[in-house]
């Protein structure tokens, strides 16, 4: 009786991937706990630079939504820059009572200046028409009249300006005031829909948060070998073991992190998700890549979970092939026989991915023996 080895679709721990059970699921191993964690969640503690913790308009467990105030501050502080900035605006507002008053002051005298030049102009207009001698003086005090109007016009100028000048002073103090107020009292609010807890020592040490707000959804962030990298995808389906019970919750891979996140030596030897004999060995050193799950239903925040990644692709070694002309074969195994079966596969870095022929729960012979046919009886192991 020939002898061989098998390999079965296997099952992946932690993003280590074990030869064992058939699977197309990639879990921890040795088995990693995970914790459930909300999609979002904050927190508020005291900040002094707001001032004094005036009031939380939240109760412990409400609802809230995105914008919805948690907590108030009153800042003692810029309230009395506000008031002093607002005595301010009187001594502002009486510059422009004074400002008004010169101009109405300037613009009464121009108006009297222009009532003479007038009157001046018809005399020198008179004497000039009768051939009076004294036409000449009068154009002299023409001359005064027309010089005192315009230098008054100029004064009338200079007091609008002033009186401007005022307004705007008084407008951009005004409005500094304004700002200063509205910093008075500050507003924390929600950035996203949550729940609200409250945590009474928080009111009075910086060191423990008054309130946490916690988003609907859970997440599990996991991690994932080089070596494995590759055969995520986000949206791909994934299950969500709790261990404090036997449920299995529906996720999805929301997030897949570029970066490693760490490095670890490994002296064990690793394989692919096929199974084949990629090896990791004298203290190699493999990167780890975190990525998040998103659970379809709530598991409590904090429980301990585990989680297993439903892989689409089955990939063998290319020592399993058996080539036949034009077509691909493979020898699956199945109650102490062999089974020459036709498979389409596709060349992949770390092997073949079989895209028809095989099923995941399958096993087939690792290195066939050329000696092996169809229906032949062989001892395989492990």
């Amino acid at each position: 009786m020939e002898r061989a080895t098998v390999r079965r679709m296997p099952q992946i721990k932690g993003g280590k991937l074990m030869v064992r059970k058939p699977s197309n699921k990639m879990r921890p191993n040795p088995p990693a706990l995970m914790v459930a964690e909300p999609k979002e969640s904050r927190s508020f503690s005291l900040d002094l630079s707001l001032g004094t913790l005036e009031n939380i308009v939240v109760k412990n467990g409400q609802q809230v939504k995105s914008g919805d105030v948690i907590a108030t501050y009153q800042n003692a502080t810029i309230a009395d820059q506000a008031n002093e900035q607002a005595q301010s605006l009187n001594k502002l507002n009486l510059a422009i009572t004074n400002a008004k008053t010169n101009l109405d002051s300037a613009v009464q005298k121009r108006n009297q200046l222009a009532n003479q030049l007038a009157q001046a102009k018809k005399n020198v207009q008179s004497l000039q028409a009768a051939n009076d001698p004294s036409a000449i003086e009068a154009s002299a005090q023409l001359d005064a009249a027309q010089q005192a109007y315009d230098a008054q016009v100029e004064v009338v100028n200079q007091a609008q300006q002033a009186l401007d000048n005022a307004n705007l002073d008084f407008s951009d103090a005004n409005a500094q005031v304004e700002q200063t107020r509205k910093k008075v009292t500050t507003s924390v609010t929600a950035p996203f829909d949550a729940t609200v807890y409250i945590d009474e020592a928080g009111k009075s040490s910086a060191n423990t948060p008054y309130a946490t707000i916690v988003s609907p959804g859970t997440i599990v962030q996991a991690t994932v070998t080089e070596y494995d990298y590759n055969k995520l995808k986000l949206g791909q389906k994934v299950e969500i073991l709790p261990v404090n019970d036997s449920r299995k919750v529906l996720g999805s891979i929301t997030n897949i992190s570029t970066l490693p996140q760490s490095a670890a030596v490994s002296n064990q030897a690793s394989a692919a998700l096929s199974g084949a004999g990629n090896t990791a060995s004298g203290g190699t050193t493999i990167s780890n890549y975190s990525f998040t799950v998103e659970a379809q239903e709530e598991i409590h925040y904090g429980f301990s979970v585990q989680i297993s990644v439903h892989l689409s692709d089955i990939t063998i070694p290319k020592e399993a092939l058996v080539k036949k002309g034009e077509e691909t074969f493979v020898y699956t195994y199945k109650k102490g026989k062999v089974h020459l079966t036709k498979v389409t596969v596709k060349e992949q870095v770390d092997g073949y991915s079989v895209e028809k022929g095989l099923a995941v729960d399958e096993q087939y012979i690792v290195d066939p023996d050329k000696r092996l046919t169809e229906g032949k009886e062989v001892e395989v192991f492990e």
